[in-house]
């Protein structure tokens, strides 16, 4: 973390030794100001190796947040390390504080933004990139414990089935591709065909679906996985339920 610096001849150590000390002069308390602000304009690297950038919106509340802990808490056990260990210091104060208010202001258990990711069954074009290929990455990993944890007979067909998922959330398919594609559903197939065919596609992905969960509780009792982590991934688990019930008419048993 090297933002931080500019706030006059003061660094980080000297500006938290000085508020431990006594009374905070203006120059001192602008200082401080400054250093927590740039902080909180940069990644952060938190204790988890996940790297946090504290959003705009929530810029001016976080950080007002962690000058009064800062002030209330004086003096740090960081003060006389050194700048750089107290930069490090105020930077993990800060991804704290945003971690603990998106979770006080979340709908569930620390789950972030990758609760809007589709629209439509499909990859909404507005998502940010990195959101998807974060919620990508974290689903990959969690089929990989899955598809250890299975018998070696059974991991091809978790593999058949993981693909089609694949496809449905992050390629732009739709349950209509997949049906016609691996089911042999066409304009010429029956109603009662129909439904049995996406009765069995339904079925593979709900039980890819629960031992993908699963995945999530093994890895984070065996310390694998952080608790904001675990919350990222049974956001992801979450989304792609949204992809199967987000999928064009016509494609669970009612006519088109």
């Amino acid at each position: 973390m090297d933002a931080g610096h500019g706030a006059g001849s003061l660094d980080a150590d000297a500006v938290l030794a000085a508020i431990g000390a006594g009374p905070v002069a203006p120059e001192v308390a602008r200082a401080l100001h400054a250093f927590v602000e740039g902080l909180a304009r940069v990644p952060l690297r938190a204790r988890d190796g996940v790297a946090y950038r504290v959003p705009e919106g929530a810029r001016d509340d976080v950080v007002q947040a962690v000058l009064l802990k800062v002030l209330e808490r004086s003096p740090l056990p960081v003060v006389g390390q050194g700048a750089a260990a107290c930069r490090a210091y105020l930077g993990t104060m800060l991804v704290h504080e945003w971690l603990g208010q998106h979770r006080r202001s979340s709908r569930s258990d620390g789950s972030d933004v990758l609760e809007r990711v589709l629209a439509d069954g499909r990859l909404d074009a507005a998502t940010p990139v990195v959101e998807t290929s974060v919620a990508r990455a974290m689903l990959e990993r969690l089929v990989a414990a899955a598809r250890e944890a299975r018998m070696a007979r059974y991991r091809a067909e978790l593999d058949r089935v993981w693909s089609q998922i694949v496809a449905l959330c992050f390629e732009g398919a739709s349950m209509g591709d997949l049906l016609a594609r691996d089911e042999g559903v066409t304009g010429d197939t029956s109603l009662a065909e129909r439904k049995r065919a996406v009765d069995r596609v339904l079925k593979s992905h709900q039980r890819v679906r629960e031992e993908v969960l699963a995945a999530v509780e093994t890895l984070y009792q065996r310390g694998q996985l952080s608790w904001v982590d675990a919350g990222r991934a049974r956001a992801a688990c979450r989304l792609l339920l949204r992809c199967q019930r987000r999928g064009p008419r016509g494609i669970s048993g009612d006519e088109p």
